[in-house]
């Protein structure tokens, strides 16, 4: 027979421990977050159809507003990222480090923003790696999308409206999410 072990002051009063070993920050919650569950859905019809109107919208569009600066170059890349819209449930956050790359790298090249209301379309990304990304997804887009926005209003005319305007968008894209 074993003889008890007297308790010691630290087995009775529970141990106090760093923010970071027992709190879990906002952040970290996020971050660690899992992809959502039921999985996403297969591709279907409405899917081919939004792959197709995207480019089709925007050469419409490029060819009926003259007065866009770099229309053409614009519809081009909406035209090449459209595709990016059929993965975007499997792979929220390849799909729209895809588009928002071709896009800022547009940004740079022409030096302002696409101003072409198809540009639209990429908000179906970022709902997507909200809806349908982990934590990470999601934390990796919105560095993304502020990179992107940070880079437009950098290199466009901006007022403080358009920021409120462009933050307000994303938002209701976001909310969108059930």
């Amino acid at each position: 027979m074993t003889a008890a072990r007297p308790l010691r002051l630290a087995d009775r009063v529970p141990s106090v421990h760093a923010y970071h070993e027992g709190m879990t920050s906002p952040l970290r919650s996020i971050w660690d977050a899992p992809s959502a569950t039921p999985p996403p859905p297969r591709r279907v019809w409405r899917d081919w159809a939004l792959v197709s109107i995207v480019p089709l919208a925007a050469v419409i569009e490029a060819a009926s507003r003259p007065e866009v600066p770099w229309r053409w170059l614009w519809a081009a890349v909406l035209t090449a990222i459209a595709p990016t819209l059929l993965w975007r449930r499997t792979h929220p956050l390849p799909m729209l480090a895809i588009a928002f790359g071709l896009g800022s790298v547009c940004t740079v090249i022409t030096g302002g923003d696409p101003e072409l209301v198809a540009t639209a379309a990429m908000l179906v990304l970022v709902y997507a790696a909200v809806r349908w990304g982990s934590g990470r997804a999601m934390v990796g887009g919105a560095a993304l999308v502020l990179g992107s926005s940070a880079l437009s209003f950098a290199y466009g005319p901006s007022s403080l409206a358009d920021l409120i305007g462009a933050a307000a968008v994303l938002a209701a894209t976001i909310s969108l999410v059930d």
